[in-house]
């Protein structure tokens, strides 16, 4: 069994990982706007604690918006 964490809580996806049992996390704009930082600096050190990702959506309609 794999454990993923849904949040972008820095200091929860650390004390998770220190339990030796987080293999990855998943998380989404609105996840992100609640912590009140900045999508992709939050991602790069959440990837940094968890070294993968299930998922990290994004928005946008078109291939341009989903790139940016």
């Amino acid at each position: 069994m794999k454990y993923f964490l849904g949040t972008a809580n820095v200091d929860a996806i650390t004390r998770f990982k220190a339990l030796g049992k987080l293999d990855g996390g998943t998380t989404n704009p609105t996840i992100i706007v609640r912590e009140g930082r900045d999508f992709d600096s939050l991602l790069e050190e959440s990837w940094t604690i968890v070294h993968r990702f299930g998922s990290a959506v994004v928005t946008g309609r078109t291939r341009e918006e989903v790139i940016e």
